[in-house]
């Protein structure tokens, strides 16, 4: 193999690498949680049903339930473009997705240094306090014994 063939083939490689969608079960259990739940709000959204029996009972715990409402509507507010949430069966997530995993993980870790870091190009610094906060009460709330 000559050296342009493996010129093209690392370029394909880190092109495939770059574009290929993670898939749920990659993620931690926290940020795969919250981005099914999110896909669950957004069918009970549209079907005008109320999330929160189906939250509370993934969570065991109504208080997490309502907490991960308001993440959700915190998002919906802000959030510059449409959210990207990929179909319910669906094994991979969707870049917006992906993003939401890793602010969960962020928040998680209290890491508002890396959650800045992912989100400052797209939300302002009103907005990224506002989803910050949402998200570490609804971790909070998920796991008391964080407190």
């Amino acid at each position: 193999m000559d050296r342009e063939d493996d010129t093209i083939m690392q370029s394909s490689a880190l092109i495939r690498q770059l574009s290929e969608q993670p898939r749920v079960r990659d993620l931690s259990v926290e940020a795969a949680q919250a981005v099914l739940a999110l896909r669950y709000c957004i069918l009970c959204r549209r079907s005008e049903r109320d999330p929160i029996p189906e939250l509370e009972r993934r969570w065991g715990n109504i208080l997490a339930a309502r907490r991960y409402r308001l993440v959700v509507e915190a998002i919906g507010h802000v959030w510059p473009d449409p959210f990207v949430v990929a179909p319910p069966c669906c094994p991979r997530i969707s870049f917006d997705e992906a993003l939401l995993a890793a602010m969960v993980s962020a928040a998680a870790q209290r890491d508002r240094p890396q959650f800045d870091l992912l989100t400052a190009e797209m939300l302002g610094g009103d907005a990224r306090e506002m989803i910050f906060a949402a998200l570490e009460n609804f971790i909070r709330a998920q796991k008391p014994e964080r407190i």
